[in-house]
């Protein structure tokens, strides 16, 4: 049986050296990096917005009157079960309001849930409503989150108001 062996060591190094960069014929995959949906429990600010879009399937159709009011903030308290989320006002007269959500711990970092009751943007005199609605939503960095909202979103001003069929939220600490 006759044997190959190499002529020189700088042979035998070359050899050596492109068989650790290619992994000799193994393959490799690269990792993966995932953000798992991160939010504390605490207190937030939840901005509600009208309009947006769907993705086309479902028409986007705000009514508006006077001014055209189509957004409004409310102080809420987030509080968290295992993979639930609960944000409620933090304000009394608010107290008919609420919006949960839940993740199914995946690290793709998206939830989807409810949202509604009446109340009341404080700052800018707004009273909104959420009815009928479905959000889903992910996290846009540490401790903030925000989505779509499928359902009726109305919002009343002095100088006037909208009521939408889709909308948006945002929840950033405060």
């Amino acid at each position: 049986m006759a044997t190959t062996t190499l002529r020189s060591p700088r042979i035998a190094a070359l050899a050596v050296a492109v068989c650790a960069l290619t992994a000799c014929g193994s393959t490799t995959t690269a990792p993966t990096t995932t953000t798992a949906f991160a939010l504390d429990a605490g207190n937030y600010t939840l901005k509600l917005s009208g309009g947006g879009t769907s993705g086309g399937a479902i028409p986007n159709v705000c009514s508006a009157s006077g001014s055209g009011v189509k957004e409004g903030s409310v102080a809420v308290i987030v509080s968290r079960t295992g993979t639930a989320w609960s944000a409620r006002p933090a304000v009394s007269p608010d107290a008919n309001w609420a919006m949960t959500f839940t993740t199914d711990g995946a690290a793709a970092g998206t939830v989807a849930g409810s949202m509604g009751g009446p109340a009341l943007d404080p700052t800018a005199n707004t009273a909104m409503s959420v009815t009928r609605s479905a959000i889903d939503g992910r996290n846009s960095g540490a401790n903030i989150a925000g989505g779509a909202i499928q359902g009726t979103i109305s919002f009343t001003a002095a100088s006037g108001g909208a009521t939408c069929t889709l909308g948006t939220w945002t929840l950033t600490p405060r």
